[in-house]
Order: C-alpha cells, then sequence, then structure tokens
C-alpha cells in the first residue's frame, strides 16, 4: 500500500499490464532481487518482481548493461521466444571484468607489480 498510483495500490497495475505479455524484463538490481528495499527490516514490503508475477527474465545491474538488454530484446524479436529465464546465460556466461578493456591496468598496479606478479611487466 506505499505506492498508490491514481487510487490503485501499483502492484494491481502491474499484474494487469502483465496479462497478455509474453514475459516481463526486470530491468536492474532493484526489480530483480528486490535490493535494499526489500532487506529487513521491510515495512513496506518491496519485493522482487519475480514474487508477484511470471514469467520473468531478470537482466540485474546497477545500471543493467546495455548489450544484455539489446540482446535480449535483440533474442526475442528474432526467434520469436523468451531466452532461458532467470538471467540469461547466453549473456551472462562471463563476468564484465573479463571483457572490460581497463583489466590490464587493474591487473598491474604498482603494488602488484612490487609483489613480483609474474604477468605485470
Amino acid at each position: 500500500m506505499f505506492c498508490i498510483d491514481g487510487g490503485q495500490p501499483f502492484v494491481e497495475k502491474l499484474k494487469w499490464m502483465a496479462e497478455d505479455a509474453l514475459a516481463i524484463i526486470a530491468w536492474g538490481t532493484c526489480a530483480s532481487w528486490g535490493c535494499v528495499q526489500a532487506a529487513k527490516p521491510n515495512p513496506t514490503q518491496a519485493t522482487p518482481i519475480d514474487w508477484v508475477i511470471k514469467p520473468i527474465i531478470k537482466v540485474p545491474g546497477c545500471p543493467p548493461i546495455a548489450e544484455v538488454m539489446t540482446g535480449v530484446v535483440t533474442y526475442i524479436t528474432t526467434f520469436g521466444k523468451l531466452p532461458e529465464l532467470d538471467r540469461p546465460k547466453m549473456l551472462y556466461s562471463q563476468r564484465i571484468q573479463n571483457k572490460s578493456y581497463r583489466r590490464p591496468h587493474f591487473r598491474c598496479r604498482p603494488i602488484r607489480r612490487a609483489m613480483g606478479r609474474r604477468w605485470c611487466s
């Protein structure tokens, strides 16, 4: 009852809008898992969206990764079906840090070089 829009609880509007949807995409960590708002004590009774409606495709991140958001929408429009639910495995198979163009910089900080790490020159 803490989120009322137009005299109606938002959760009821959400259920009504999701009735005919193929799936709901939860963009961001808060929508995916409830985040800080759902932590104890939880006076507002905030919950992750998948506790309210199904099926859900979770695209966590704060902010969510743009390539993943694009990949999910592209997959659905191209194949006409949903990717694996929860987090799409095709897009979350590697850590985002492994793809970072800045990774060599973080791997070879001066402190690590001083500690004799072999990958640092």
